[in-house]
């Protein structure tokens, strides 16, 4: 099946981003907290806000690509029951989301009843089944012909674990989640290229990902203290060093506009070249780092 138009995605956290905040320490301890008793809206201005982009807007970057439905390159849902140390659980319920974002992008559907019902498990697993409930599960099993309904359930599926692993200060959980993510986002983009070329505009995109993971190694290195953490720093560490090698050149300055709509436009400013060297790097430390991941 070829995508001609991703004009589907989820929309799971492009609000919230993964948006990763330390409370004040004057605020209610909420470790406890259920998620009716979550507040409809949290007060950022009274959080230190930390934010990088979701793996859907990491998908978002080839919308108008040709991409073929790959099967393959998923991590099978069945997967999540041999998973029971809870970094590697948090770091795969990361990597289900991608997986989900992926899936209903082909409108695959009783594929995305499987990667909910995989995600619920998991959530139950690290103990914040209050952010995913069987009421969310039924209404994704009753709205499996609806892929409209199945984005809106997503999102709420996703701003529901982040919501509430921010009031719980569950840092640890939410950056292990975070890691899983965005190495399964940039696994799967990566496989979708069967042969580098400088001209490919999703090469070019995979490049702009370079300060995405400058955050997320920043925001690891500060919230994953144990011992035990140190390897999933350096799967991002990694990761990032690959970027640090690429060239950067100055196009020309930068420039601000308005579009049709009235929204700002960036033009111009510094480019990052992707060699196929740096491609080929990148692509052998993610698909190993997201092996180990999985396994």
């Amino acid at each position: 099946m070829k995508k001609k138009s991703i004009l589907g995605l989820l929309v799971v956290l492009i609000i919230f981003g993964l948006s990763f905040c330390k409370s004040d320490s004057s605020k209610k301890n909420a470790q406890d907290q259920t998620l009716e008793e979550l507040p409809e809206e949290m007060n950022y201005e009274e959080m230190t806000y930390f934010r990088f982009p979701s793996p859907e807007e990491i998908f978002g970057f080839i919308e108008g690509s040709n991409i073929e439905f790959i099967p393959s390159i998923v991590n099978e849902p069945e997967n999540y029951k041999s998973y029971s140390n809870s970094r590697i659980q948090a770091l795969n319920l990361g990597v289900y989301f991608s997986d989900l974002a992926y899936i209903t992008l082909f409108e695959k559907r009783e594929e995305t009843f499987l990667y909910f019902t995989a995600i619920h498990q998991l959530c139950n697993n690290l103990t914040i089944s209050a952010a995913f409930t069987e009421a969310l599960l039924d209404r994704v099993h009753n709205n499996l012909d609806n892929v409209d309904s199945l984005v809106s359930i997503s999102g709420d599926a996703y701003r529901n674990i982040i919501n509430y692993l921010v009031i719980n200060k569950k840092e640890n959980t939410l950056t292990l989640m975070g890691i899983g993510a965005y190495v399964e986002s940039l696994f799967l983009s990566i496989s979708t290229i069967e042969e580098y070329s400088n001209k490919n505009e999703l090469v070019q995109k995979i490049a702009d990902q370079k300060y995405a993971y400058e955050n997320l190694y920043n925001y690891s290195v500060q919230n994953l203290n144990n011992e035990y953490d140190k390897e999933y720093i350096e799967i991002i560490k990694n990761i990032k060093s690959v970027y640090d090698k690429m060239e950067t050149i100055k196009i020309e300055d930068t420039k601000m506009s308005k579009n049709e709509d009235g929204k700002l436009i960036l033009s111009g400013g510094i480019k990052l070249v992707m060699s196929e060297d740096n491609f080929n790097e990148l692509k052998e430390i993610v698909t190993k780092s997201r092996n180990e991941i999985i396994k």
